[in-house]
């Protein structure tokens, strides 16, 4: 999480519309990640965090308008005092009961991709917003882009920080004296992950999804269904783990307690990065050391 950039909070409207554990799930998962937007952006010369839109998914269901505006308006009750409210994108040309009206969300149907024009409008909105930080207009020197589409060229999901001082070098930037700069710059445009921490300065990420999200939702995702919901995330490895550790299979599927045993099958794929992906998820609260 960063400044600069645009932040998009996902949510199901038919939870939200529910009145089961499912709406408060939901609302408790909106206010998780509103607050880290707030722990990570929010700036105190500006009061204001980084921009954010919310959006709420299965608009092919939730076609209503009135729907639309009472989960505007639960929306606005539950979250409006938190201090990245002022940052919201807003929807002005929202659906309401009486024509068109602005909501706090973007109701959009995803079996129509970009041709639902909700998501097209919040597009526009999110690209306007873009616009107009100033860290989309900062000048930077020209071998900073040269260094940024030699590392994109390659197409890896990420190098050690001695391979990327190398290509540096080769563009004529000094790896130690402007490299870190570069780094810090990128990693605040939201183009790359560097965190010039112990345990993490030493890797830089291209692609946080491939490196990050994947192996983490090995271990956080839907291991089993749950009353309301019977979707599940089953892989091989969880069937091993099964299998081969039942008693802790339980410990993390009941409880949330991930023993090391596990962690060697769960992230198998994930051997030579095991450490720097524990020190990222315990920093950003994905894992918490027992």
């Amino acid at each position: 999480l960063t400044r600069n950039g645009v932040y998009a909070l996902v949510f199901n409207m038919e939870w939200l519309l529910g009145m089961g554990p499912l709406r408060q799930q939901c609302l408790d998962y909106l206010k998780f990640w509103m607050s880290s937007i707030v722990v990570h952006t929010f700036d105190p010369e500006t009061g204001r965090t980084a921009p954010l839109v919310l959006v709420g998914t299965r608009k092919d269901i939730v076609r209503s308008p009135s729907d639309h505006e009472k989960i505007s308006i639960l929306l606005f009750d539950t979250f409006s005092r938190n201090k990245a409210w002022p940052s919201v994108l807003d929807n002005p040309k929202g659906e309401g009961v009486n024509g068109t009206c602005t909501l706090w969300f973007y109701p959009v149907d995803n079996t129509l991709g970009r041709g639902d024009d909700s998501m097209s409008q919040m597009t526009v909105a999110a690209e306007k917003a873009m616009d107009e930080g100033s860290f989309t207009h900062k000048k930077v020197p020209l071998t900073w882009l040269r260094l940024l589409d030699e590392l994109q060229a390659k197409k890896e999901s990420w190098f050690s920080l001695r391979d990327v001082a190398t290509v540096a070098a080769t563009c004529g930037i000094d790896p130690s004296e402007e490299l870190k700069y570069v780094l810090h710059f990128l990693h605040e445009m939201g183009i790359l992950l560097w965190i010039d921490e112990p345990g993490l300065g030493e890797v830089v990420i291209m692609d946080a999804v491939s490196y990050l999200v994947e192996p983490a939702t090995v271990i956080i995702c839907k291991h089993v269904p749950v009353a309301g919901d019977a979707t599940h995330h089953i892989q091989d490895v969880h069937k091993e783990c099964n299998r081969k550790h039942y008693t802790e299979w339980l410990l993390l599927t009941e409880r949330g307690i991930l023993s090391e045993v596990l962690l060697s099958v769960l992230w198998s794929k994930y051997a030579d990065r095991r450490e720097v992906l524990i020190t990222l998820m315990v920093k950003f609260g994905l894992l918490v050391p027992l």
